[in-house]
């Protein structure tokens, strides 16, 4: 028979021990054996063979220790029509609420055992004994085809009274002295699983209650070793519960726990972070200074004669960027001459209007154009910056109640056409040393 190693307890036979350990009945139903390989499926998981070819009856039952029994069948290849590989192996019981499921299941992968079929030289009959676990669970029985067992219950009954009557007869003839730990001889029965006494036995009571005991604490130290790899895992330590409880708290000593009170509305977006509830954390935090250099500012107030305040919107802000507020008005003709606001320093005449406006000169070019200064002037000045000299008046235009008076053409610069509100600018650089010129203009 293929090397299986013991059979895997599937989910459903688990779940059937579950309720035989509160009272219900456990009834093993049968065996089956198949030739099918596992290629990646969860053995928990199935519930049949993965290639049944054969179902056994069982023949044999044996309750070994608590928990424990031996169910048996015997294998013939009598009535096998067609030859195969015994891989498989599986028990299966009736759930009272399921009906018959897969208990246990075993395959011995690349160590199958070919199985003739009929009419051949190789004529197959064995037994198959497989020990099977069942917990705390006290209702275990078997289906069991007594015209295939090879001794009656009876008979087995029998014969193990005359060896008890052999024994007992022997037994009686024999004068035993008590045992002590270098002497053999009979020695008194204890329940005790606290005792340290050397001159007395363990029943089998003591030993199932010590071994339930040991059971547990194996079991309690499996699962929590299994939540400690978790634990690890979850936070990034590599771990397996194939590494000893040493390797694990090592790496447990070496965990650093996130400490702090950040939100992720105080976090950059997209910024990953720790914090003393949690790890792996993601900030939802604006990031005003990417979306724009100049960002409006939400509102704006003026403390007149202190300062100015704007509101910028909640978000991340990196220093070299700007929250702005529209000021329209803030010009420096709107402010009076002389006055800085803000670095803005004003060149508004108290109690006239003025006007103001630069102008480019092309390189041996000219402009001529009409200028429209918005307002009744009464003198308006060219000044010309050209290489000779600077600030100069080029020409100017005086307004007064009985009429104009101008310049006329002077350094290549000339003011004509007046009208109320504007005036027609000439100037020409046909030498090339103008650096440009600026027209003031005066209101009345």
């Amino acid at each position: 028979m293929g090397a299986f190693g013991g059979l895997i307890q599937t989910k459903k036979g688990r779940n059937l021990q579950a309720k035989a350990e509160l009272g219900a009945e456990l009834v093993f139903t049968r065996m089956a054996i198949g030739d099918g390989q596992l290629s990646g499926q969860s053995i928990p998981d199935l519930n049949g063979l993965v290639s049944e070819k054969k179902s056994l009856p069982i023949t044999r039952k044996k309750l070994l220790l608590p928990g424990q029994a031996v169910i048996g069948a015997v294998l013939s290849n009598q009535d096998v029509t067609t030859g195969f590989y015994f891989r498989e192996l599986g028990i299966f019981a009736r759930d009272p609420d399921d009906g018959e499921i897969l208990y246990a299941y075993g395959n011995s992968g690349s160590g199958a055992e070919y199985i003739p079929p009929a009419g051949t030289a190789d004529i197959i009959e064995k037994t198959i004994d497989m020990i099977v676990t069942f917990g705390q669970a006290q209702n275990v029985s078997a289906v069991i085809n007594s015209s295939l067992v090879y001794a009656t219950p009876d008979d087995v009954e029998a014969a193990l009274e005359e060896a008890k009557q052999y024994t007992d007869t022997a037994v009686a003839g024999v004068k035993v002295p008590d045992a002590t730990l270098t002497q053999k001889g009979i020695t008194q029965l204890s329940n005790a699983t606290d005792s340290t006494s050397e001159a007395m036995a363990a029943t089998p009571k003591a030993v199932k209650a010590a071994m339930d005991e040991a059971l547990a604490s194996k079991q309690l130290g499996v699962e929590q070793k299994a939540n400690v790899v978790a634990a690890l895992n979850s936070i990034g330590v590599a771990a397996s519960t194939n590494e000893t409880w040493a390797q694990l708290i090592a790496k447990m000593a070496g965990v650093i726990r996130a400490t702090g009170n950040a939100t992720t509305a105080d976090v950059l977006a997209g910024k990953t972070f720790s914090n003393g509830s949690g790890n792996g954390l993601t900030g939802s935090m604006p990031n005003r200074s990417a979306e724009n250099n100049h960002m409006p500012g939400l509102e704006s107030t003026v403390w007149p004669g202190d300062r100015v305040f704007i509101r910028p919107p909640n978000g991340h802000f990196n220093g070299a960027t700007w929250v702005t507020a529209p000021a329209p008005g803030l010009t420096a003709a709107n402010i009076r001459s002389g006055v800085n606001v803000l670095g803005l320093v004003g060149t508004l005449q108290e109690g006239k209007k003025f006007y103001k406006q630069d102008i480019s000169i092309p390189a041996y070019g000219k402009v001529d154009f009409d200028i429209n200064i918005g307002f009744n002037w009464s003198v308006v000045l060219l000044i010309a910056n050209s290489e000779d000299w600077d600030g100069g008046i080029s020409s100017f235009y005086l307004r007064h109640p009985e009429g104009y008076l101008s310049t006329g053409m002077s350094y290549n610069g000339n003011l004509t056409n007046p009208t109320l509100t504007g005036i027609h600018l000439y100037y020409s650089n046909g030498n090339n040393t103008t650096k440009g010129i600026i027209v003031y203009a005066y209101g009345r």
